[in-house]
């Protein structure tokens, strides 16, 4: 039988950025030359006000001002990351056509069946607006777009900068938690080199951090620039240490259901909305631009395979799709990829199930979570 795309949700991580720390901080001609290389990296105004002028925003943040660009040369997408963007969407549409057998889905979007979410962050806004650009080259009629910036009480992409307690809880695990606590004795050597050698560290310009750490070997590698002589070698154990970190946080269900409950909700209700014939079901494609972190914790929810992986961490522009497919025999399926791969589950199974299947799946473990983390209340949903 054939199946007809009735409906996708787009999850990604935004494209490759500039470090979010000066490393160098503490010596202030290395500090200077650092913001310098980096501002390099950057697109041009040119570049950036195309791209902004095909795209409308919506926001409930008066201070919130996506369109100028910060002064800061740090935590910005690079040129290379427009591109990717970009990329990302026209490989979407690739893989995506297979499923709209019909070979209407797209050209029959209205701009009012597109939903667009982003936070205050300009990396994750100029990321979808790219690859939106990818993703829907052919249908020039639908832009310019708008997109909806998510208020930091409201933003469920990036719920650390809201949940201050987040932080907290994150530290009291490596305390409890013995495999973690256990792991973090065995990496205090490589702790200490990168200690040395870093001057934001080795200055006390910031206390010592993980994911600064890892940060700095992936921005340098991505744009082929050298390391600092004595933690060359450091890369492989830095990421996959900061791998299994986030491995043992979002085992705690807590932390997994402030991270990821929110942004499942809104799938979970996208697809029943569609599926339901709601009035509110005119939303057709769904687009949200996120973080690493994001991508990670929804697929800790799902039970995805590679999150076993200790070496595993998405990669700039990883996207995971939900597709919504209507069957002719009238029965719903969804489908769910991680950059045009079908998704593997820890279980063995693929994700591609009855829509109800799904659904039950989303609402038992999200029960379980909450109930285990003794939350009584949704976050997010209306």
């Amino acid at each position: 039988m054939r199946y007809r795309l009735r409906q996708v949700q787009i999850v990604h991580r935004h494209g490759d950025r500039t470090p979010l720390w000066n490393v160098f901080a503490g010596h202030k001609m290395e500090e200077q030359r650092e913001a310098k290389r980096w501002l390099t990296k950057l697109p041009s105004d040119a570049v950036l006000s195309d791209l902004c002028g095909k795209y409308v925003l919506a926001s409930q943040t008066p201070q919130s001002v996506p369109n100028r660009l910060p002064s800061s040369e740090f935590g910005r997408l690079t040129s290379i990351g427009m591109e990717q963007m970009i990329e990302r969407g026209v490989q979407l549409r690739q893989n995506l056509d297979p499923q709209d057998v019909e070979g209407t889905f797209f050209s029959q979007l209205d701009p009012e069946n597109v939903m667009v979410f982003a936070n205050s962050h300009e990396r994750t806004q100029l990321s979808v607006k790219a690859l939106l650009l990818g993703l829907l080259h052919a249908e020039k009629k639908l832009f310019p777009l708008q997109i909806n910036l998510l208020p930091i009480d409201q933003d469920f992409l990036n719920r650390y900068s809201f949940y201050s307690q987040l932080v907290a809880m994150k530290a009291r695990m490596e305390t409890t938690d013995s495999e973690l606590r256990f792991r973090e004795a065995e990496m205090k050597p490589i702790k200490e080199q990168l200690c040395g050698v870093l001057p934001i560290f080795s200055q006390m310009k910031h206390k010592f951090v993980w994911m600064i750490a890892a940060d700095y070997y992936t921005c340098r590698i991505s744009h082929k620039m050298s390391r600092l002589s004595g933690i060359e070698d450091c890369h492989r154990e830095t990421m996959e240490h900061l791998s299994f970190r986030f491995q043992r946080f979002y085992s705690d269900p807590k932390i997994l259901y402030l991270v990821a409950g929110g942004i499942m909700e809104q799938i979970y209700a996208y697809v029943l909305q569609t599926i339901n014939h709601s009035i509110d079901s005119s939303a057709r494609l769904i687009a949200y631009s996120g973080h690493d972190v994001t991508l990670l914790a929804i697929l800790h929810f799902l039970g995805a395979a590679m999150v076993g992986d200790k070496s595993w961490w998405p990669d700039y522009g990883t996207a995971i799709t939900f597709q919504l497919l209507e069957r002719e025999d009238g029965k719903w399926f969804v489908r769910v990829e991680m950059d045009g791969i079908l998704l593997q589950l820890k279980n063995g199974s693929l994700a591609f199930v009855p829509a109800e299947t799904f659904c039950n799946m989303i609402n038992d473990r999200m029960a379980s979570i909450k109930l285990r983390a003794e939350i009584k209340d949704q976050l997010y949903s209306k």
